[in-house]
């Protein structure tokens, strides 16, 4: 649960991130959750048949599986996503342009990246580092990602981006792959 300093009338909520992995989840598509913390959006996902894992450096206990992982080490799971999002953890990352692109590694082809984090001035009672949306939006493109939503609640930015369909074997290391799993 998120500590009662970090909560704010009118942000998004578990639920409200619930929401919106569930809209954009292709049906039977697993999910990563980066910063898991204590597992609470992977629990009530689970509760709609959502299969998922959790990565935190921290994890603190819950009934969802979680991996004590950093986010920039993601790639190491060796598994594909069809959606992999955070909440409220981007600002604790040591590297969060290179978790842009391992997340873009563990996506399947056209899978979703959401983040939800503080806005740069945030009042959150933490001093933290915190990101301008412009900021993370400028990562996501360079990453190669499309940005197919983007908004604020509260404090709070929301940034959901979908990766290529085609992975283009130089920038990624390994040969295209063409939608219905085909080689170009």
């Amino acid at each position: 649960m998120v500590p009662a300093m970090c909560r704010h009338p009118g942000e998004i909520s578990h639920e409200g991130v619930m929401g919106l992995v569930l809209r954009y989840l292709r049906p039977g598509g697993e999910v990563l959750d980066v910063g898991c913390g204590d597992g609470r959006i992977l629990e009530l996902l689970a509760a709609k048949g959502v299969r998922g894992l959790g990565v935190d450096p921290w994890p603190r206990g819950g009934s969802v599986p979680c991996v004590r992982l950093r986010a920039e080490e993601i790639g190491s799971l060796g598994r594909k996503f069809a959606l992999i999002y955070t909440f409220h953890s981007l600002h604790h990352f040591a590297d969060p342009q290179r978790f842009i692109h391992e997340a873009r590694a563990a996506l399947e082809p056209g899978g979703i990246l959401l983040i939800v984090d503080w806005i740069a001035g945030a009042h959150t009672g933490v001093r933290e580092r915190y990101f301008r949306p412009e900021e993370v939006k400028g990562w996501l493109m360079a990453a190669g990602f499309e940005l197919i939503e983007e908004g604020t609640k509260g404090q709070s930015m929301i940034l959901v981006a979908r990766s290529p369909l085609i992975r283009r074997g130089k920038a990624d290391g390994i040969s295209p792959t063409l939608p219905g799993g085909g080689r170009g």
